[in-house]
């Protein structure tokens, strides 16, 4: 009797503790949803893996398919060991799945040593010998086991090294713009910085691109902005791949109403690219305030433009462009008025850097992206301009956006300017590439 549950004992455990863990990631609701959409496959794992705890758990308490069961358990543990380390970035989470994969190893450890034959054996002496052989057969056995175990994951450490960019930790883009049309694609312009020539000269060739260039980032999220068809077009065409953003410059095109069935609709999730500096609209000016108002009344974030645009834009189709609107300080007002809107600014109000700390510092619902500026600037100067915010302890509301603009190869430029930042640590480019824009635009929930 006492043996028997011996057995039995742990392999209830075992079967109870992974059905229910399987029976948590099938939920409808399920915490694991989120992991499942960093690790960047797509939720069809998530179904896959608890399947498999769920009928590995049942399997376990049938003695034909116990070490079947096992198998399909221990599979599931060396996935998530791998996983946590080298896709999630957070190998401390990997030591629960770590010794829960050893602790099947050890529940399996006598059933392993029974598929070796046995002999009867009736001599007292011989039958010591045979049990004592029978142990440490056992224990080698449990020993290659952990051996094996090592060599599998050493052997995952070597394919996921040499894949690192395919399955990179997947990201949030919060800056990104789709267009109809575009002078610069018949005028062919090439990238303003690696000077290469311009390949995708209309709204079909863009779109592919771009989205070409997000599937080889894992960029699994982006706020889309710019001609508001195309951006529909854009998410018709990726359902659930982006944040539909409504953009302006010249607040008298403004149509609140529009605005409202948009969102009602369920379309609407984001106003901006507010660039009303290139017409010469300060943010603190009234006309502006039906817009913020409305935005904090459905709760809608706002992406606000603050940079110097591009160089000699007064005299490149924005004579009405102003440094002296150039300022974060000037949201002051429409944050002290809307204290729940949710802003964040684009191109973290560069060249301004001390004012933005400022800004950071006294309103903690403002955020901030590094859009276009992880890729034009010199990526000294980028660098320093964003050690500056993380030094000032505002890591934790920087925000990655490309501005990809027409040049989709501006997409890896700004993903290399982060991954290059070696003051970053491992947790901030994670916060900077992901967790920074969930949390924001409340993507866990």
């Amino acid at each position: 009797m006492t043996n028997h549950l011996r057995r039995w004992l742990p392999r209830l455990a075992v079967a109870l503790l992974f059905f229910f863990i399987g029976k948590s990631k099938l939920a409808t609701q399920s915490s694991w949803i989120k992991t499942f959409e960093q690790i960047g496959f797509g939720q069809w794992l998530r179904y896959l893996t608890g399947s498999m705890q769920m009928v590995g758990a049942i399997a376990v308490l049938i003695p034909r398919t116990f070490l079947l069961g096992i198998a399909m358990l221990a599979c599931t543990m060396l996935g998530a060991v791998v996983a946590w380390i080298f896709l999630l970035g957070a190998p401390f989470n990997a030591i629960f799945p770590g010794v829960l994969l050893a602790g099947l190893i050890v529940v399996a450890a006598e059933d392993l040593a029974n598929l070796s034959p046995r002999t009867i054996v009736t001599d007292p002496i011989k039958r010591a010998r045979v049990a004592s052989d029978s142990k440490r057969r056992m224990l080698i056995q449990f020993l290659l086991s952990i051996s094996l175990f090592g060599l599998m994951l050493l052997s995952g450490v070597s394919v996921f090294a040499q894949r690192v960019e395919r399955i990179a930790p997947p990201i949030i883009d919060v800056h990104l713009h789709a267009f109809s049309s575009d002078p610069r694609w018949n005028a062919r312009t090439p990238n303003p910085v690696t000077h290469r020539p311009l390949t995708a000269t209309n709204e079909a060739a863009h779109m592919a691109e771009t989205l070409a260039q997000l599937k080889k980032y894992n960029i699994i999220k982006a706020v889309l902005s710019g001609d508001y068809d195309a951006v529909l077009r854009w998410s018709e065409a990726q359902p659930n791949r982006f944040l539909i953003g409504y953009s302006f410059d010249d607040i008298t095109k403004v149509d609140l109403d529009f605005l409202r069935r948009e969102h009602a609709a369920g379309r609407l999730k984001v106003i901006g690219e507010v660039g009303t500096q290139y017409e010469g609209l300060a943010p603190n000016d009234p006309r502006l305030e039906p817009v913020f108002a409305l935005a904090e009344e459905l709760d809608v974030p706002v992406a606000y433009h603050i940079h110097p645009g591009p160089q000699g834009a007064i005299y490149k189709g924005s004579p009405s462009m102003r440094q002296s609107m150039n300022s974060p300080l000037l949201l002051e007002d429409v944050l002290v008025k809307h204290p729940k809107l949710r802003l964040y600014v684009m191109h973290a109000g560069y060249p301004r850097v001390e004012e933005m700390i400022n800004m950071l510092y006294a309103y903690p619902q403002l955020y901030v992206d590094v859009g276009v500026i992880d890729w034009t600037r010199s990526r000294a100067e980028f660098h320093e301009y964003l050690r500056r915010l993380v030094d000032a302890g505002f890591g934790e509301r920087v925000m990655f956006g490309s501005d990809q603009m027409v040049w989709t190869d501006a997409i890896g430029m700004a993903v290399d300017g982060i991954r290059s930042a070696k003051f970053l640590t491992a947790k901030q480019k994670r916060d900077i590439f992901y967790n920074n824009a969930a949390r924001f635009f409340r993507l866990e929930h």
